[in-house]
């Protein structure tokens, strides 16, 4: 039950709110915020000018509402069509006879399908000490560098390092400007899947690799498997 000591002291509170207010006019325009929140009877002496600033600030925020589902349909619908173009590239390469013919279909389907302009595959035994596909011992000691992104099995995005480019994509390496690495492993084959961009922006840190894991996974089964039937 409300005494009549707290009726005084909430109206002085209320008072002092006022007199607060009353010396700060632009207070409002310091915490928009609040005008959110705010119950204000329309057309009484003063609250129009108020009414019309929280009226803004619902605008603004159902702007910026709008503009996230927006963000989101897009991601959604570019995570839909990479889905799909991953099962198709799954596909073609089931048909794979061997080895060469797995690799082919897989770097012609990243350029026309997934628009990379340039792809590129370094395989490798167990152990990078002994590399495969007939590369000399420094371009073997050269790929060792990449013994973390095996070791982690995760896709890194990002730049490289000029001596990374040359040894991965040779002469195209010039145009490479932002690159996407795949560690390959399956059944006693390792190797790297690398997706080179002329766009600086296309592959960075920090993106979502979710769709480069599963790529780099089906990629690995398949040349496994083609590798075994030579």
């Amino acid at each position: 039950m409300t005494t009549a000591e707290d009726s005084e002291i909430d109206v002085a509170f209320e008072q002092r709110i006022a007199a607060y207010l009353a010396r700060n006019p632009d207070y409002f325009e310091r915490h928009l915020e609040l005008l959110g929140e705010l119950r204000v009877p329309h057309g009484e002496d003063g609250a129009v000018s108020l009414v019309e600033k929280q009226i803004a600030v619902l605008r603004a925020q159902l702007e910026e509402t709008r503009v996230q589902l927006s963000e989101l349909i897009e991601v959604a619908r570019d995570n839909d069509q990479h889905a799909r173009r991953l099962h198709e590239l799954t596909l073609q390469l089931i048909q794979a006879r061997d080895l060469d013919e797995a690799k082919a279909v897989i770097e012609d389907e990243l350029r026309g399908r997934f628009d990379v302009e340039s792809v590129a595959f370094r395989l490798f035994s167990d152990t990078l000490d002994t590399p495969a596909g007939g590369l000399d011992e420094e371009q073997g000691a050269l790929l060792a560098s990449f013994q973390d992104l095996l070791d982690r099995a995760q896709p890194v995005c990002g730049r490289l390092r000029r001596v990374q480019l040359t040894s991965l994509f040779g002469e195209q390496a010039e145009r490479v400007r932002s690159a996407a690495l795949l560690p390959l492993k399956a059944d006693g084959l390792s190797g790297i899947l690398a997706l080179g961009s002329h766009d600086e922006n296309r592959f960075h840190y920090g993106q979502g690799t979710d769709l480069l894991k599963q790529l780099g996974d089906v990629v690995s089964q398949v040349l496994a498997r083609a590798r075994d039937r030579a």
